[in-house]
């Protein structure tokens, strides 16, 4: 799939979350789920990493909070480039010191 058609459902479906939950989706809202979103990854990490209590949760299950956790971070990352216009392509290419049109 192509990342701009992804971006562009994931945030629609983070505007029908946000309308679930009766939130006006604001710049501020967005950018502190990011935030909610990176600490409730790092809660799964530990408990995957068996740095915290699983709370009675078997192996598969760790797995599968992290593998969601993730997706939450990306899936508000890529909100968050939908509501600021962000190439993402050309800005990973720049962050992760890419060769410039190596991801376009």
């Amino acid at each position: 799939m192509d990342v701009l058609l992804l971006r562009d459902k994931i945030a629609e479906a983070g505007d029908r979350y946000a309308a679930s939950l009766n939130v006006d989706p604001t710049d501020d809202w967005i950018i502190l789920k990011t935030l909610e979103e990176a600490g409730e990854l790092v809660q799964a990490f530990l408990r995957y990493s068996a740095r915290a209590r699983a709370r009675g949760l078997t192996a598969e299950e760790l797995k599968r909070a992290l593998d969601d956790e993730i997706a939450d971070l990306l899936g508000f990352s890529l909100v968050l480039a939908k509501r600021f216009d962000v190439d993402l392509l050309r800005a990973l290419e720049r962050k992760w010191h890419l060769p410039e049109g190596s991801l376009r």
